[in-house]
């Protein structure tokens, strides 16, 4: 387990309810996106999608964008989101 701050574990938790609420499975969800949703900066997004990503709690998809990644599910039951 990484220690996240209270900024990334809540950026993750939006990040994932942005990825089950898309509307089209197809829509590509980019960084510009989820500095929108998340309400930061991207220069702030870019530092904590690393570090998601880096934990693997997100991944990059060439054709999808960002999805979740493969201990997603594990960190969120951690945090009990789900």
């Amino acid at each position: 387990m990484h220690r996240l701050t209270e900024k990334e574990i809540i950026a993750a938790i939006k990040i994932m309810f942005m990825l089950t609420k898309r509307k089209e499975p197809w829509t590509k969800i980019i960084q510009k996106d989820i500095a929108k949703g998340i309400g930061c900066s991207q220069a702030a997004t870019s530092q904590i999608c690393r570090r998601l990503i880096h934990c693997g709690i997100i991944a990059k998809d060439p054709e999808i964008g960002i999805i979740s990644g493969r201990r997603a599910q594990k960190y969120l039951s951690i945090w009990g989101v789900i």
